[in-house]
């Protein structure tokens, strides 16, 4: 490849820079690596928990059954008991220490008022009626538990407090199931809690219960792993390609002789004047004898004159490149030689 030396010089100036530029950038990594955060799921799993019910009912002549499913109406005095069937599933694809627990206890909440001016009046407690704790390193668990809860018992302190108080209230039994998970993995602990809570009412003769959602956690633990880079890439790539164009550009890029002078000045002219100017392809031995012009503008100013178009003839003297223009008018031939 053939360049000016101006071209040439140009180009590895800029390679040059260039290399101390990703040179400096490689030590600048190198010094201050950059810190790479990668994350890494060590443990994933989901947990399900709910309460479900059946509403069994006393000996009666409207319903065949002996319990009606949940999501229904049902009446109070017909309502024999309830059975409660509590629910827990988890499922992991990996093993741990797993501990659980829950507890279900139930409590009678007195409501007085509507809307915004609903207060509560009183709460009481009872028991728990059921409760467990287990530790296993299963992946996979699946218990069912059912429980019997009697509204007698219930219903009978409710009227029993509005009858000593001459009170009117809304009062509902409150099933509350409260459960905890701790998985232990690697050192790591995740604590999990969850809660889910039944409402039967126990004032009215036609209830409905209604339930909160079901408990459905899906979560995992993470690790962080820290690292440091100390390659820039990035650098090192652009640090091989400028070297390289560097090497071609001394190696292998020749330069191209100047031009002379009469050669600047022959471009100049076709470049200016290429619109008034006609090429001969061949010249005969037989035209007048020329007038010489020393300069081109001269010949310019007498085209102009005798409005004639400036003609010109390449020809090769030793290698060298000789242009003639010329401008014929009638038996004159202006000639200017360059």
């Amino acid at each position: 490849m053939r360049l000016s030396s101006k071209s040439r010089f140009r180009i590895i100036v800029i390679s040059m820079m260039l290399i101390i530029l990703f040179v400096t950038l490689i030590i600048i990594r190198i010094v201050n690596p950059r810190e790479v955060k990668t994350e890494r799921i060590i443990y994933d799993y989901s947990l399900d928990a709910n309460l479900d019910y059946k509403v069994y009912l006393k000996e009666n002549e409207i319903f065949d059954a002996n319990y009606l499913e949940m999501g229904g109406m049902y009446l109070t005095q017909l309502t024999d008991f309830l059975e409660i069937t509590y629910d827990f599933r988890f499922l992991s694809q990996d093993t741990a220490n797993l501990s659980y627990s829950y507890e279900i206890y139930p409590y009678i909440e007195s409501v007085s008022g509507a809307g915004d001016n609903r207060d509560i009046l009183w709460i009481k407690d009872y028991p728990d009626i059921a409760s467990s704790k287990k530790t296993t390193d299963e992946t996979r668990v699946n218990q069912s538990y059912s429980y019997i809860v009697r509204l007698d018992d219930y219903l009978a302190f409710v009227k029993e407090i509005q009858d000593l108080y001459q009170v009117s209230s809304e009062d509902t039994l409150v099933l509350n199931l409260q459960g905890k998970i701790y998985i232990t993995v690697e050192d790591n602990v995740i604590s999990k809690n969850f809660e889910q809570k039944i409402y039967i009412p126990l004032t009215q003769k036609l209830y409905k219960i209604t339930s909160g959602e079901d408990v459905s956690i899906e979560d995992n633990l993470i690790e962080f792993d820290i690292s440091f880079n100390r390659i820039n890439l990035v650098a090192i790539v652009g640090l091989v390609l400028s070297f390289t164009i560097l090497l071609l550009s001394i190696k292998f890029i020749t330069l191209k002789e100047p031009k002379l002078e009469r050669e600047i000045v022959l471009d100049k002219i076709y470049k200016e004047h290429a619109s008034r100017l006609v090429k001969l392809i061949n010249l005969t031995n037989d035209q007048i004898q020329p007038i010489l012009i020393e300069k081109f503008k001269d010949l310019l100013i007498i085209a102009d004159e005798i409005v004639q178009p400036i003609f010109y003839y390449e020809m090769d003297t030793n290698n060298v490149k000789v242009v003639d223009f010329m401008i014929f008018d009638s038996k004159r031939c202006y000639k200017f030689t360059l």
